[in-house]
């Protein structure tokens, strides 16, 4: 008996289909792979901000006073010396002045923490109750998933 027809690969259908079921799967993969990297980064962001503030409550402990300060407020992207936080020049790293020094100088802290993408949007805020000496405050990061604010605040020992 003779075929009538000699398949020897597939027809157009047949690879159009393939290829938008390959293609719904893997977008359906990519939004997935994406939410998982932003709370990934928003861990990240909770664990840095609460090992901030520990070291903090140590130094505090050990000094009874707060870190020392060269302006009201600093950021992980660069303190503006004018009191503005964020800085309208965006350096990309926390200015190494009496707070660094203190944590990290101190042992307090192996180095000041940054956010995972440490940018005009997302970054750390340190905001110490000023005057002197500094027995309180708040550290806040804005998290990708939710785009509000977290906060971990101390008090005075």
């Amino acid at each position: 008996m003779k075929k009538l027809f000699n398949h020897n690969g597939f027809t157009l259908i047949e690879m159009i289909i393939v290829i938008s079921i390959i293609s719904l799967l893997s977008t359906v993969g990519m939004n997935s792979y994406n939410t998982v990297l932003r709370n990934a980064r928003d861990t990240k962001r909770k664990a840095d901000l609460h090992e901030f503030v520990n070291a903090i409550k140590l130094f505090q402990v050990h000094n009874n006073r707060g870190p020392s300060e060269t302006s009201w407020c600093q950021s992980s992207i660069g303190t503006d010396p004018n009191h503005g936080c964020p800085p309208d020049t965006i350096t990309g790293q926390w200015a190494r002045d009496a707070t660094w020094t203190d944590l990290v100088t101190g042992g307090y802290l192996e180095e000041l923490p940054v956010d995972p993408l440490n940018n005009a949007t997302y970054h750390y805020y340190y905001e110490p109750n000023n005057p002197a000496p500094n027995l309180g405050g708040w550290v806040r990061a804005r998290l990708e998933s939710t785009n509000a604010y977290y906060y971990v605040y101390w008090e005075a020992p």
